[in-house]
């Protein structure tokens, strides 16, 4: 299936010209927000409408590259920005 240009630019959220990535260990820091507020996944799941397993799987770090929407609803129900868990490719890199 050939992808929008609509979701590839959602799927690598542009800012300026560069290309955005995940932040590394985004995964963990998801999971350190939703137990600060002693929330469960299936909590979570309910109130994201996201899958508990996918849940999961981006917090145990089995899925790196999550759906932008699917991230912009669970860090709606944790309270906190999806910008803050993407950064600048070449800043990623730099860092690694």
């Amino acid at each position: 299936m050939r992808e929008t240009k609509k979701s590839f630019l959602f799927k690598f959220i542009k800012k300026g010209g560069k290309k955005m990535i995940w932040v590394k260990n985004f995964g963990k820091m998801i999971k350190e927000e939703r137990l600060s507020w002693g929330m469960s996944r299936g909590r979570l799941q309910k109130l994201s409408h996201v899958d508990r397993e996918t849940i999961a799987d981006i917090e145990n770090g089995k899925i790196l590259d999550p759906d932008f929407y699917e991230m912009l609803n669970i860090c709606d129900v944790l309270d906190t920005s999806v910008f803050f868990y993407i950064v600048d490719e070449k800043k990623r890199l730099k860092n690694d």
